[in-house]
């Protein structure tokens, strides 16, 4: 039997396609998503997601289904590049910034592996999809705060290296940073 496994990406390259990989290994992944505000677009992008094969979770309110996912032995998929209004203030591209630290903390108390996935573009419409090894807290000793920052930390090194790698790649919609740091 395969580990139920918290899946993370960002938003980076084709990031959409990263949950098609999932039925190919007989996972059926709970994927988080942001409504849109456009009711048109929403019932749109809704009808293309279908093609996932995986149950899509809006993200107000979604944490509790992705627990239920977890209880039953299912794992699940996020994108958590975004900015939060709550969330740790942690290193991102050497500014701090509120983080997601849920994929971490999710993975702690289920006993999951946080596994980072990350869609490629590449010539003639083809794609790749890379699935990184898992990320462990460096200090499984540590309190479970302390080690959820730290995967937290080891993810957005991560990302911070397909940004770079990828800079044409990386759609960042909202504000990342507090504002203070766009100024300096």
């Amino acid at each position: 039997p395969q580990r139920k496994t918290v899946f993370v990406t960002a938003h980076c390259g084709a990031w959409q396609l990263t949950p098609l990989v999932a039925p190919h290994y007989g996972l059926t992944v709970p994927l988080i998503y942001a409504p849109e505000e456009n009711p048109y677009v929403d019932r749109k992008l809704a009808k293309l997601r279908k093609a996932f094969g995986s149950p899509l979770v809006s993200r107000d309110g979604g944490i509790r289904v992705l627990m239920r996912a977890l209880d039953k032995g299912h794992s699940i998929g996020l994108t958590m590049d975004t900015r939060m209004d709550s969330g740790e203030a942690l290193p991102f591209f050497g500014e701090l910034a509120l983080t997601n630290t849920a994929p971490a903390r999710l993975a702690l108390r289920y006993g999951c592996d946080v596994v980072p996935v990350l869609a490629q573009r590449r010539p003639n419409a083809r794609y790749k999809i890379n699935i990184f090894a898992p990320i462990v807290p460096r200090d499984p000793s540590a309190d479970a705060d302390e080690q959820a920052r730290d995967i937290t930390r080891q993810i957005n090194a991560l990302f911070e290296t397909w940004i770079s790698d990828m800079p044409d790649q990386w759609l960042c919609m909202k504000r990342r940073w507090p504002k203070e740091a766009y100024r300096r």
